[in-house]
């Protein structure tokens, strides 16, 4: 006499199929965009009536576009913002205020995971 033996497939496809989500699980690869940063100071010593133009040198990102005119003293922030690990230099344009000369102090590094603030354009 022949038996037939009859093995239950239901079980095992089950724990396959859970998904699980312990070791082994694949990593989240829908994470947002990767934050960006502002770059930005102050300006002090700019005598009234005069503006002074500045720029992000920054040619990993095109950045030597982003130009801005600051009309008196006080903060200022570039309008492009620029991920961890990039690189800015903050310059004067070309053409310095009448009768006045402007530096800038703090005008270079790579920014971290805050925005850069302590850029210090010095008119005299």
């Amino acid at each position: 006499m022949i038996r037939t033996v009859i093995v239950p497939f239901c079980a095992p496809l089950v724990l396959v199929a859970c998904g699980g989500g312990g070791e082994g699980a694949a990593p989240d690869t829908h994470a947002g965009p990767p934050p960006v940063f502002s770059i930005g100071g102050t300006v002090t010593g700019l005598a009234v009536g005069n503006d002074v133009q500045l720029a992000d040198n920054n040619p990993s990102f095109l950045n030597g576009k982003d130009a801005l005119t600051v009309t008196s003293n006080g903060p200022f922030r570039f309008n492009l913002l620029l991920p961890t690990g990039a690189t800015y230099a903050v310059t004067v344009v070309i053409t310095q205020p009448v009768a006045q000369n402007c530096s800038v102090e703090s005008g270079t590094g790579i920014v971290a995971v805050a925005d850069v603030t302590n850029v210090v354009v010095a008119c005299s």
